[in-house]
């Protein structure tokens, strides 16, 4: 999970609390405070709220110079702390949080302590001391009478951010089954984390349990990229293939690498037609670049659907951006299989001009095959000849020398 996003959340979360809290000092029912320090502390929340730190730090600092009760000293620090906090002074809001809790317990209202004790826990998250915040936390949990699920998840917090992954599954696992027992809706940032805990274990079975609940409570297609990945590590391709096909159909999938997967899935599971069409369509769409890579992909996807001549243009574009002659020599070969003997000469002769081949004799031999089959006997035997020249060809390129030789006397005989 991004911490910069973990931050913000508790951020806003801590605000909430904070300026919640700031609230206490208009309840003096239970907590005697005298009307002067109400009326005092009334006006330096003003300041605080307004902005003026100077002034409403001096004004608390001349408040503690009176005669105060703990009651009333405690809330000096609560606002001091508050105030420090809207300054992104986090260091100096929790000494003013642990200064106060130097109260004693019977002088402060036990649902303040606690407040501040998670105050504390939260703030040292934030600053990165990640052993306080566990220290606090668990401290938080002893106090409390009910279970907060948010305690729980600062300490798993705390954990994952000291690496301490196996210690970090515990507590964000028991916050999600609190929060579940109370039927209320599990906050995405915690399963997020419990996410992040997994992954960072390499736990790919609870990492496709956490994303199918992520899933089903917030429905969102990153997840189920998320889970297609996992399947994909649990060698689970049909899942895979399911799951991308159906935010293919829903037009979630945007991007090259996505489309290019999904069309491997398609090649994988014997479905070449599917894979040849999202190709064309994405190059059409211009999702998918129209590189050479892709058009040799594109090709060979018609060529196992069983349409050859759908894969001829793509894979005559292909040749065309190639640096060297060899995809020229797979395209003429296409062109072999269906008879189309000059354009596999064609072809071959491109392939010739380019160069860089990884069999030029069997090239020739093709050339040769070619013009014979287009009764360019003359020409046939030239290329069968070159074809010879390599040892290990020397003996096919002399019986087809020999077969053009005797199909030439035939074709004279039945010309005259």
């Amino acid at each position: 999970m991004n911490n910069k996003m973990t931050l913000r959340i508790y951020i806003v979360l801590l605000s909430f609390l904070l300026f919640y809290s700031s609230t206490i000092l208009a309840d003096r029912q239970t907590f005697a405070m005298s009307e002067f320090v109400f009326n005092e502390m009334q006006t330096i929340q003003g300041l605080v709220e307004a902005d003026q730190y100077p002034q409403a730090f001096a004004a608390l600092k001349l408040l503690r110079e009176k005669r105060l009760s703990e009651y009333e000293r405690a809330h000096t620090w609560n606002l001091a702390a508050f105030a420090y906090y809207k300054q992104e002074n986090y260091e100096e809001a929790i000494k003013a949080y642990q200064r106060m809790l130097k109260t004693e317990p019977e002088y402060i209202p036990e649902g303040l302590r606690l407040d501040t004790i998670k105050k504390l826990g939260q703030l040292s998250l934030i600053v990165e001391n990640y052993k306080a915040a566990i220290y606090y936390s668990k401290k938080l949990l002893k106090l409390m009478p009910v279970p907060d699920p948010a305690v729980y998840i600062t300490i798993g917090q705390a954990y994952y951010n000291l690496e301490e992954y196996k210690k970090a599954e515990k507590p964000i696992r028991k916050a999600i089954n609190l929060t579940r027992k109370t039927d209320r809706k599990v906050k995405e940032n915690w399963l997020l984390l419990l996410n992040a805990v997994y992954y960072s274990l390499l736990d790919f079975k609870g990492m496709q349990l956490v994303l199918r609940e992520l899933i089903t409570e917030y429905p969102r297609a990153k997840y189920m990229l998320n889970l297609a990945a996992v399947y994909s590590e649990l060698d689970d391709t049909v899942a895979q293939t399911t799951l991308m096909e159906s935010l293919y159909e829903s037009g979630h999938l945007q991007k090259e690498n996505q489309l290019v997967n999904l069309a491997n899935l398609y090649m994988l599971h014997k479905v070449p037609y599917k894979a040849a069409v999202l190709l064309e369509e994405s190059m059409v769409s211009e999702l998918v670049e129209s590189n050479e890579r892709n058009f040799v992909y594109l090709a060979q996807a018609w060529q196992l659907a069983g349409n050859i001549g759908k894969a001829i243009e793509p894979l005559k574009n292909a040749a065309s951006l190639a640096e060297d002659g060899n995809t020229y020599v797979r395209l003429a070969q296409l062109h072999i299989s269906q008879s189309q003997w000059r354009d596999a000469e064609k072809a071959l002769s491109m392939a010739l001009d380019k160069g860089e081949l990884k069999n030029k004799p069997n090239v020739y031999l093709l050339l040769g095959m070619s013009r014979f089959n287009q009764k360019h006997f003359d020409d046939a035997r030239t290329a069968f000849q070159t074809a010879g020249k390599d040892e290990k060809m020397s003996r096919l390129a002399s019986q087809w020398i020999n077969y053009a030789r005797s199909e030439q006397e035939k074709y004279d005989i039945l010309k005259k």
